[in-house]
């Protein structure tokens, strides 16, 4: 009994325990995918050339390289604008066309408009970041970037008054999976691991690394339905609001 009502964030002996919930940012609380469609659209519009390719083909272009190239980005040996410039010269070069300099760069500026326009929350996200926070518990951020780019995110989106503290692997000096970065994020709420519950998108990222951090809590964001890796490291929900089932049930 003590134990299940530590797990929902309740009391021990009377005492109320610290509730710490932890979250990525991007595509768990922000719908990264989505804005950079509306980017890819954006550039189909005006550039009739990318339109040879649907633009499920050009997303997977945009994101393979995007995956590929994100750790240089991290570490700092490839600008964050350099490396959107390469994934939009890779998607001219699929529909058959090498783009200029210039007009990559053009590109590049209206992508990054659409897709700052078009910044969405996950459906549920903002309901349960408040609920979380009506009942007590306090919530943090821990997202692989740069803070000022998360925190411009978290902006546009309206969550950033429903966040304790954005904890940005820049800041950090290491990037999840890394334990490093979840006990910033942890003192940063004055947190135990053994208070705390991560959230997040990517299992190896987010689950597999806060079990390395000894979170003792995991929930994996399932929203695609893929298979769970192992079931016992995690639990599994399909979208933001089933959260709030298992920690305030």
């Amino acid at each position: 009994m003590k134990a299940a009502a530590m797990e929902r964030g309740g009391k021990e002996d009377g005492v109320r325990r610290t509730s710490c919930a932890l979250f990525d940012l991007d595509e768990t609380l922000f719908d990264h995918a989505y804005s950079c469609r509306q980017g890819i659209e954006a550039m189909k519009e005006r550039y009739p050339a990318l339109r040879r390719l649907p633009t499920e083909e050009l997303e997977a272009i945009f994101w393979r390289h995007l995956n590929g190239r994100y750790g240089d980005v991290l570490q700092g040996r490839v600008g964050m604008a350099q490396s959107r410039l390469e994934r939009i010269a890779l998607l001219f070069e699929a529909c058959g066309v090498r783009a200029s300099r210039e007009r990559t760069e053009e590109a590049a500026a209206l992508y990054v408009k659409a897709y700052e326009r078009s910044a969405r929350a996950i459906p549920g996200a903002a309901k349960l970041l408040a609920e979380l926070r009506r009942a007590g518990w306090r919530a943090a951020v821990v997202t692989n970037g740069f803070a000022a780019v998360q925190a411009a995110k978290l902006e546009r989106i309206g969550l950033a008054g429903a966040i304790d503290a954005l904890v940005a692997s820049e800041q950090a000096g290491a990037a999840k999976p890394d334990r490093r970065i979840f006990e910033a994020a942890l003192a940063r709420c004055g947190a135990r691991a053994d208070e705390a519950v991560m959230i997040g998108d990517l299992w190896e990222t987010d689950i597999v690394g806060a079990a390395g951090a000894g979170i003792r809590r995991r929930i994996w964001l399932n929203r695609r339905g893929d298979p769970v890796p192992d079931p016992a490291l995690a639990e599994t929900v399909r979208e933001p609001l089933e959260v709030l089932r298992l920690l305030l049930s």
